[in-house]
């Protein structure tokens, strides 16, 4: 297997749990704030912020920033424009997190 399949492997598996992390938080992280009492919600954001880095932030931003190495890594059976789709999604995601999400995080 060449650098460029593994690559690819990896992409794939990344792009995977980082979809599955994003429906968790979606479907279950994200309603679980609205249980909370209003006097222990900042403690709890507080503790749900430091517990995600490794297990949300890092993948997520590795999903955003991969398909850069696709581009430049990829296969001769991928198309071009595959490639240059991945990139575009992939920092027009990183935009809307950057952006938008992690200042409603924020407030």
């Amino acid at each position: 297997m060449t650098f460029e399949h593994g690559f690819l492997i990896f992409y794939a598996a990344l792009s995977l749990y980082s979809c599955g992390i994003t429906w968790q938080a979606q479907r279950v992280s994200y309603p679980l704030f609205g249980m909370v009492p209003a006097d222990g919600y900042v403690a709890y954001h507080r503790f749900y912020s430091r517990s995600i880095p490794l297990v949300v932030i890092v993948p997520g931003f590795a999903c955003f920033l991969a398909p850069l190495v696709l581009l430049i890594a990829r296969p001769d059976t991928i198309p071009l424009w595959t490639a240059l789709l991945n990139v575009a999604l992939g920092l027009t995601s990183l935009l809307v997190t950057v952006a938008l999400e992690i200042p409603r995080h924020t407030r």
